[in-house]
């Protein structure tokens, strides 16, 4: 009776790295918990490192020593040839399991009979505490049959590929991207280009190499070389049909819109883009909605609205039909889906939408968007200037009632909120009667209570009301220094009856006299004078011990300033004197130096004058 074979092969490829060995090896571990697996050791380092050795006989099934020969297709293939799996993952020793679950169940299930190959999220982080990370979806587990074999020295991938694919979920973290000096990035790419410029001399028609030699020189940011790739990988393509290749053509196209727009700005870029849909390339699905994001940010920069607005609508209508089907969008490429149909992009690409719908005095694209957008994780590129624009262009247009919901919806974000206080002064200061849609819209939102008391006193002021003036500068001088707020409220409340004299006596003395030295120590003159004058319309004559020192003190802080721009100016004159009495012994001296003694006593009856002494 034949043996039963493992449910799974887990084959690691060790470099001897003992700070995360150990991690790798026991994230694996419940998958031997939880169903038949082998874990399969490939150690290539000769050295066997301290300590590394016995974590690998720890929880290794075989450990099979490689010399290390600059080639990883023929490392891993000596795993293959050691499985016995039913299935085989393979992972190196600077990655591990976040969430091996989704791959457990898949394995244990009736789904992973239907399947040959399957695809996870990997985690790469590009800093040591694991702030900074992208996800990527990768092909790291298949069916064993005896014919798949990897190929490539660097960057090596499945030969044959056949059958079809699942992307089943799980994640893994890998460090591998970690550099701490572009020194030690720029290595790595050398070492890695050093393989791929061999693999091209051996097989110059392999696309596959043209691309990850792109990849690397994107590690170098050598962009023209990028771009230069990037061109040759559609030369290379030329009359080469089926998907597969049709995916691998529209990573290079979307490479050259874009890089053409870095290197030569917005309008080559779109160029790009217009000459590469005239020839009619066939691409794929995932490719060409990056190319329609880059040509609405394109348009949109150029100033063409209806253009990226267009664009945008394409992008949008690709991410709902493919963004949760990688496999039947870019097959063994699944990296640039992530890119592609990653949050910040579609993000960016909804809010334009927004925009541009309201700015034209359409709410198409609001009611399409808006309410699908996740704004309190909006901190991605370009948002807050989308968020100030849809602000701007809805207060603009006639009021409408789902104006009230983009302004509920910012002013329950800190960042947001500041957008629409710092809109609604800018419109205040150029007297645009628009600013009132604010307010109205605070009301409409129920949001009544949560405005600030400036915005409160400012549209009781617009609608000429005086009643509840009192207890707004009331609570407004409780929660703020008085001398901190706008000269604009204070004038205000002298027109609307606020009793500004009553609100101030309102204040505990000590408190008022703390305000008082905290704002006339940091005011410069013409705030100072600016207080004074207002204190001295709202008291009128009738001073009191609150007016009184306040006055003192700022009538002492403007005879310091006096006397400091008096010496100061003092100090310039000198310094000037002394420049030219400087100026003219230099002059004194060349003159000895020449022998024109007569020309050089005339310099010195000039200086005696400035300098008698």
């Amino acid at each position: 009776m034949a043996e039963k074979k493992p449910r799974l092969t887990i084959s690691l490829l060790s470099s001897g790295r003992s700070t995360t060995i150990e991690r790798c090896l026991a994230s694996l571990m419940p998958f031997k918990e939880k169903m038949d697996t082998e874990i399969i050791v490939v150690d290539t380092d000769p050295e066997h490192r301290e300590g590394v050795h016995a974590v690998l006989e720890k929880y290794a099934d075989q450990i099979i020593p490689f010399e290390w020969c600059d080639d990883f297709a023929r490392a891993r293939n000596v795993g293959v040839d050691a499985a016995a799996g039913e299935w085989f993952l393979f992972i190196d020793d600077d990655e591990w399991f976040i969430d091996a679950d989704p791959v457990i169940d898949f394995l244990n299930s009736d789904d992973a009979e239907k399947c040959w190959w399957t695809n996870y999220r990997i985690r790469n982080y590009f800093d040591d505490a694991h702030k900074r990370y992208r996800d990527a979806w990768v092909s790291r587990m298949f069916r064993l049959d005896g014919k798949i074999r990897f190929r490539g020295r660097v960057h090596e991938f499945m030969s044959p590929a056949r059958g079809n694919a699942v992307s089943i979920g799980g994640l893994t973290g890998h460090t591998g991207y970690i550099y701490h000096s572009k020194e030690e990035r720029d290595a790595h790419a050398r070492r890695n280009l050093v393989l791929l410029e061999e693999l091209v001399k051996e097989e110059p028609t392999q696309v596959r190499w043209t691309y990850q030699m792109m990849q690397e020189y994107a590690n170098f940011e050598d962009k023209k070389k990028e771009l230069s790739l990037a061109k040759k990988g559609i030369k290379q393509m030329k009359g080469v049909r089926g998907y597969k290749f049709a995916c691998m053509r529209g990573i290079f196209a979307a490479n050259v819109i874009r890089l053409t727009r870095e290197i030569d700005g917005w309008e080559k870029g779109y160029g790009e883009y217009r000459h590469l849909k005239g020839k009619k390339l066939v691409l794929g699905r995932v490719s060409s909605a990056w190319i329609e994001f880059e040509a609405a940010l394109q348009s949109m920069h150029m100033g063409k609205y209806r253009n990226a607005l267009r664009h945008g609508k394409r992008y949008l209508d690709a991410y709902d039909k493919y963004h949760d089907a990688p496999v039947e969008c870019s097959e063994d490429y699944l990296s640039f889906l992530i890119d592609t149909f990653g949050s910040e992009i579609y993000h960016m690409m909804a809010a334009m939408q927004v925009y541009l719908g309201i700015r034209d005095g359409e709410w198409d694209g609001y009611d399409a968007f808006f309410s699908r957008l996740p704004w309190d994780e909006m901190k991605t590129y370009g948002l807050d200037r989308y968020e100030l624009d849809i602000l701007r262009d809805a207060s603009a247009a006639d009021y409408d009632e789902r104006f009230a919901e983009i302004i509920g919806t910012f002013w329950k974000l800190p960042e947001a909120r500041k957008v629409v206080k710092q809109e609604f002064v800018r419109m205040e200061a150029e007297g645009d009667e628009n600013r009132w849609h604010i307010v109205q819209a605070l009301d409409a939102a129920s949001l009544t209570s949560a405005k600030p008391l400036d915005l409160l006193i400012m549209w009781e002021d617009h609608e000429e009301r005086r009643e509840k003036m009192p207890e707004y500068f009331t609570q407004l001088f409780r929660s703020a220094n008085p001398f901190l707020v706008d000269p604009r409220l204070w004038k205000i409340g002298l027109r609307r009856g606020a009793v500004l004299d009553e609100r101030i006596r309102e204040i505990p003395f000590p408190r008022w006299c703390s305000l008082v030295d905290d704002f006339v120590g940091h005011a410069d003159r013409e705030a100072l004078s600016e207080m004074v004058s207002l204190l001295d319309d709202i008291y009128m004559g009738f001073a009191d011990e609150r007016y009184d020192y306040f006055r003192v003190q700022a009538a002492q802080k403007l005879q310091e300033m006096d006397r400091q721009e008096e010496q100061k100016e003092q100090q310039l004159i000198q310094d000037e004197m002394q420049k030219l009495i400087d100026g003219l012994g230099r002059k004194v001296e060349e003159l000895i130096a020449a022998g024109m003694t007569d020309e050089a006593e005339k310099v010195l009856a000039e200086i005696r004058k400035f300098s008698p002494e």
